[in-house]
């Protein structure tokens, strides 16, 4: 997969860009040294194009064809050596054109065209870098918000559990005839929760994160009589670090969901987040059935993508036999 995704709008915008900034300033170059501006004006638009299209035939072969086959830490340098070769090429085209059609150019020019010719490849690979820059970013952001769309959808279909939430209502009904305050207070939990999952927003802070998990808990205690036991331990300088919307509530669903499992006893699930650095470390473990299979399901696996995605974090299972599963969010500000 290519990492950037260059559009035919993209190139448009950089061959129009191109000719007519090499336009105006041959325009302004050829009028200083006394020659017919128009000329120059000529001149550098054919300049421009030419260079735009070396670039369009250089950069879309080495996307399709380079980048795919090589390790990614040789893509910059690979990156920056077309971009240097595009404007080379572009410019001595450009010359050997003008001088096919008996344009006049400038002599320090028309003496000299290798030299100008590296001078513009230079300036190929800086602009080159400019736009790379400006594409990667525009492309990160599209890429959110595809994965913005994206998890709205997965709330639904893998965070929210439809077991969970029918078993859910069920004992929310039967406490109404024990206790009906209970049941106003988990109804009330219940419907913030949902507001939860359906808000548009694939990032949270940690603290709503933990709310998030502390309002599943409550409402599995309902089913399970108060045998799920959560203790939780939040470094303060982590409470508003973001991460991925039901990131840390999957993980305790996960634990509750195994946990279970040739146990009579209660469960207690364990949640420890710190700041390590510039990192953010979050622990999720519980006392529950050892795990069996070291892969992770539909779930986990979704979860893994988004964190590798939206944060450069990741999910790690730390121990299978103390079932410990670890989150990592790089670059977290202070």
């Amino acid at each position: 997969m290519n990492e950037l995704k260059i559009t035919a709008k993209d190139w448009l915008i950089v061959a129009a860009s191109g000719a007519l900034l090499a336009s105006s300033l041959s325009f302004f170059c050829f009028f200083a040294l006394g020659m017919d501006p128009f000329d120059g004006a000529l001149s550098g638009s054919v300049f421009g194009i030419s260079v735009s299209i070396f670039s369009v035939v250089l950069i879309t072969f080495m996307n399709s064809y380079i980048l795919p086959k090589v390790p990614k830490f040789l893509w910059n340098p690979i990156a920056a050596m077309f971009s240097f070769l595009s404007g080379f090429f572009g410019s001595l085209a450009s010359f050997e054109f003008l001088k096919a059609v008996g344009d006049n150019l400038p002599p320090v020019v028309s003496q000299n065209t290798i030299a100008t010719s590296v001078l513009v490849g230079i300036n190929g690979y800086l602009i080159g870098a400019l736009i790379y820059r400006f594409v990667k970013a525009r492309n990160k952001n599209e890429e959110l918000e595809r994965l913005l769309a994206k998890s709205r959808l997965d709330s639904l279909e893998t965070q929210l559990n439809s077991h969970f939430l029918f078993n859910a209502l069920n004992s929310i009904t039967e406490l109404i005839h024990v206790d009906a305050d209970k049941a106003e207070e988990m109804t009330l939990k219940l419907s913030a929760f949902l507001r939860a999952v359906m808000a548009e927003k694939a990032v949270v802070e940690l603290g709503e994160e933990i709310e998030n998990a502390k309002r599943y808990i409550e409402l599995e205690n309902i089913r399970f009589n108060g045998a799920i036991k959560l203790d939780i331990d939040i470094q303060q300088e982590a409470v508003k670090a973001p991460v991925p919307k039901f990131s840390i509530q999957l993980l305790c669903e996960n634990g509750v969901k195994h946990g279970f499992s040739d146990r009579q006893e209660g469960l207690c699930i364990k949640i420890e987040a710190k700041k390590v650095g510039q990192n953010l470390r979050i622990t999720v473990s519980n006392n529950g059935a050892e795990v069996q299979n070291a892969g992770f399901g539909v779930g986990l696996n979704n979860l893994k993508e988004r964190l590798e995605r939206l944060q450069n974090g990741s999910l790690q299972l730390k121990d299978k036999k103390n079932v410990s599963y670890e989150i990592t969010v790089e670059g977290v500000k202070s």
